[in-house]
């Protein structure tokens, strides 16, 4: 029953996270309440925030077992591919506006297609990140809990990269088609047909 509640909670989180991220409804509550963007922007992350932590502590408490059997060379393998997607995360945060993400300052008004960094090479490098960290820590702690919370999670970062990519043709139009076109969802397009070239 616990492991119920616990998939439960964190497939809430998902829907809540989503839901409160769509445009229409941040658009509506910033002018139902008359607060400005800033403001939602820091009660967005706040909620995302303790209501992750607050999963997180519930699942701690919760009765576990190991669902594999597991060896030091899995737990490597888990730390090394965590190690790496903190890395990647912190490469693709440079080419944002950091406080504005947070809520600590205003958003830009004219955004700009972000295709330097890492997203010269995947479209998604940050959602690619979140998936390594989630992967590599379900490897160094292979429970039942984990498996719930990390295959929902895994999940979700899929689905919130999809979500991204209409968020994104509606903002950028033709220039995203183009840079998509060009450039892979999660792995490099290592070869690519210009017009003309067999």
């Amino acid at each position: 029953m616990d492991h119920i509640i616990l998939g439960i909670c964190w497939t809430l989180w998902c829907f809540i996270h989503s839901f409160l991220a769509s445009p229409g409804i941040k658009r509506s509550v910033i002018h139902t309440l008359r607060i400005i963007p800033q403001w939602y922007r820091l009660f967005y992350n706040f909620l995302a925030i303790a209501g992750f932590f607050g999963i997180a502590f519930f699942q701690s408490r919760l009765q576990d077992d190991l669902f594999m059997s597991t060896n030091l060379l899995i737990k490597a393998g888990g730390e090394t591919i965590f190690i790496l997607g903190v890395i990647f995360i912190l490469f693709s945060l440079r080419e944002y506006n950091l406080k504005a993400f947070a809520g600590l300052s205003s958003e830009d008004r004219d955004k700009k297609l972000v295709i330097s960094g890492l997203n010269k090479y995947i479209r998604h490098p940050l959602y690619f990140a979140t998936i390594m960290m989630i992967l590599g820590w379900f490897m160094m702690r292979p429970t039942n809990t984990n498996l719930i919370a990390c295959g929902i999670l895994i999940t979700y970062t899929f689905v919130g990269a999809w979500i991204e990519e209409k968020k994104l043709i509606t903002d950028f139009g033709s220039d995203y088609e183009k840079y998509r076109s060009e450039t892979g969802m999660w792995l490099p397009k290592l070869m690519r047909v210009k017009d003309g070239n067999k």
